[in-house]
C-alpha cells in the first residue's frame, strides 16, 4: 500500500486541532488527532536535535573531558542559553 503524503492536508492549519484516520495495513482504521506546528517551530525543532545530536558525539568521543558550544547568535539570549546549558552539564561550578 502506497502511504499518502499528509503534509498538503495540513497546510495552513498551524496551531489548529486536526482529524486524521489512519488506515492500518490489515485494514483497521484508527482516528487520531493531532496539532500542526508551523515552520518556525520545525526550524527550532531540527535546530535544537542537531546542537544536542553534536554534543553527545562531542561528550562519546571526548569521554566527557569535552563540551560542544554552539551560539545561535551575537545576541544576551543566544549567550544565556549557552551558559544555562553548560552550568546544568558540568560539575564545575560556573562564575
Amino acid at each position: 500500500m502506497q502511504a499518502k503524503d499528509i503534509f498538503p492536508m495540513l497546510e495552513g492549519k498551524a496551531g489548529k486541532k486536526v482529524k486524521l484516520e489512519i488506515k492500518k495495513a490489515k485494514g483497521d482504521k484508527k482516528t487520531v488527532y493531532v496539532k500542526p506546528i508551523g515552520g518556525s517551530a520545525v526550524k527550532d525543532l531540527l535546530y535544537t536535535r542537531w546542537v544536542e545530536r553534536n554534543e553527545r558525539i562531542v561528550d562519546s568521543v571526548s569521554e566527557g573531558r569535552i563540551a560542544y558550544v554552539h551560539v545561535r547568535a551575537m545576541n544576551g539570549p543566544s549567550f544565556n542559553e549557552v551558559y544555562d546549558r553548560l552550568s546544568a552539564n558540568t560539575a564545575i561550578a560556573m562564575p
